[in-house]
């Protein structure tokens, strides 16, 4: 018999096909885990919505489920991990606001943030500029609308920012010079 202290765990790497429901998955969320830093249950094909208990894993750092088929919003219980670094839900069919206050406010830790491919709309908040770790900003293949708001030139972390929008997009700024060394920087993808 194996014993295992889940206390101690620190991380959940179920990728490439070896999990096929979303319930097998849900025991994750289990009070035990708490201290799990890493969940990576990409390229499963997995089918449904991330559960609100995924605020039970208090230590989280890591987040990735790109490439499967959730669906539904982002539940503001993300919103309570505090220690989020990386965040991937790229290629998938989530749906709602990308850029919800209550989540990604609470992550001044986040430094990768990848969400391309899904259904996300609304515009980029002028609060991103508060995400001063943050070092990619992947948002493309979405229905993102608006213009690129002047406080992502305070983000000196980033180095990729990669976007697509339905209507033209605009940077200004009233220091040209840094305007013209952070587009240097982008990578604007445009349909």
């Amino acid at each position: 018999m194996v014993r295992c202290d889940l206390h101690r765990w620190d991380g959940c790497f179920l990728g490439n096909g070896y999990v096929s429901h979303v319930s097998l998955v849900l025991w994750l969320f289990d009070e035990n885990l708490a201290l799990t830093h890493l969940l990576i249950i990409d390229k499963n094909n997995l089918n449904g919505t991330i559960p609100k208990e995924i605020a039970a894993l208090r230590s989280l750092s890591e987040l990735h489920i790109y490439t499967n088929q959730i669906h539904g919003t982002l539940p503001s219980e993300l919103g309570t991990l505090t220690n989020l670094t990386f965040i991937d839900l790229e290629v998938n069919a989530l749906q709602g606001t990308l850029f919800i206050p209550e989540i990604l406010k609470a992550a001044d830790t986040l430094k990768y943030f990848r969400a391309s491919n899904n259904n996300f709309t609304g515009s980029i908040p002028t609060w991103i500029g508060n995400l001063s770790k943050l070092q990619e900003l992947w948002a493309t293949g979405n229905s993102l609308t608006g213009s690129i708001p002047n406080e992502i030139t305070t983000l000196t972390n980033l180095g990729m920012f990669v976007l697509s929008f339905q209507i033209s997009t605009k940077l200004s700024s009233d220091n040209d010079r840094c305007q013209l060394f952070f587009i240097f920087r982008l990578i604007i993808s445009v349909r």
